[in-house]
């Protein structure tokens, strides 16, 4: 069951709801540390915005087959931690 809590087969613009959440977090607050979990490479460009000022991320894969591709963390400063459930 926990499975299906983080992963189901459709999904309608999940990733952009997110990604606004996200961004709305860091714009609206002095949230230092950002937590996501998500296995979608479609929210990396939140995640660097996030970044870009200086937030802490936390990226919680929720797929233990996937990681975030070199090009992705190419030049992502060391606040970006990546953990695998």
């Amino acid at each position: 069951m926990s499975k299906q809590l983080l992963y189901k087969s459709e999904q309608k613009l999940v990733d952009v709801m997110i990604a606004c959440d996200l961004l709305h977090l860091i714009s609206q607050s002095s949230a230092e540390l950002i937590g996501i979990a998500t296995s979608d490479h479609d929210l990396w460009p939140a995640i660097r915005q996030a970044l870009s000022i200086s937030s802490r991320v936390v990226h919680i894969q929720t797929k233990q087959s996937r990681t975030t591709p070199p090009h992705y963390r190419s030049m992502v400063p060391q606040a970006y931690v990546e953990l695998t459930l």
